[in-house]
């Protein structure tokens, strides 16, 4: 359920309206790699940074 949540948070924080630009898979990749990603829902948090 969390990988469910994660990637839903990270597919909504990238999604900016009808305007959002479409982004390549090397694109989405430098943005995420790395990159941690801290989330919290309303019974946990945590820190997500793929490698």
């Amino acid at each position: 359920m969390k990988a469910i949540t994660v990637s839903g948070l990270i597919m909504f924080a990238f999604a900016s309206g009808a305007s959002a630009a479409t982004m390549t898979a090397e694109q989405l990749k430098s943005e995420l790699v790395g990159h941690p990603i801290h989330w919290k829902s309303k019974t946990q948090s945590g820190v997500t940074t793929y490698k």
